[in-house]
C-alpha cells in the first residue's frame, strides 16, 4: 500500500509594520511528527523561501513571500492532503485565496487548516473551502486523518 503524502504550507504574510517574521515551529513539528508516522511530507515555506519578495494584491495590499501561483505550482502532484498553517486573523483572506487556488488546480486533494486562527474560527475556513479544520494541537489529529 502506498503511504499517504501531505504537503504542509507555511503561507506568506500580509505586510504590516506590526507583523514580525518567525521560524514556523508548528509547521516543523508537524512535519517531523508525520514523518515519524510513516507519512511522506513536503514542506513549502511560503514566507521563508522568498522573504524579500513583495507581491501586490487586491486593494493595494501587498504580502511578503512566494506568490499564490508559486505556492500552488510547488505542491507535489502526489499529495493527498494539503495542510495550511493559519495562525493570524489578519492573514485569513490570504489563506482563503491560497485554498481557492488549490481547489482549482488540484482536484480531489483534501485541504486541512490548523493553527490559532483556524482553532478560533473553524467555520470561516470550512466555509472558505477547507475539508478539515484542526482545533488545538494538530499532530495526533493529522495522523488520524
Amino acid at each position: 500500500m502506498k503511504k499517504p503524502h501531505i504537503t504542509i504550507i507555511n503561507p506568506p504574510i500580509v505586510e504590516k509594520a506590526t507583523i514580525a517574521t518567525t521560524i514556523p515551529l508548528g509547521v516543523i513539528y508537524l512535519a517531523g511528527y508525520a514523518r515519524d508516522k510513516g507519512i511522506a511530507v513536503s514542506l513549502i515555506d511560503g514566507l521563508g523561501e522568498k522573504i524579500f519578495q513583495r507581491n501586490f494584491w487586491k486593494d493595494n495590499i501587498h504580502y511578503i513571500g512566494m506568490s499564490f501561483d508559486e505556492i500552488i505550482n510547488k505542491i507535489n502532484p502526489e499529495t493527498n492532503f494539503v495542510c495550511i498553517s493559519a495562525n493570524f486573523t489578519l492573514q485569513r483572506q490570504l489563506h482563503l485565496e491560497i485554498m481557492q487556488g488549490i481547489r482549482q488546480k488540484l482536484l480531489g486533494v483534501k485541504i486541512i487548516v490548523g493553527g490559532n486562527d483556524a482553532t478560533l474560527y473553524p467555520e470561516q475556513y470550512l466555509d472558505g473551502g477547507a475539508d478539515f479544520a484542526i482545533l488545538g494541537e494538530g499532530e495526533n489529529t493529522l495522523s488520524e486523518l
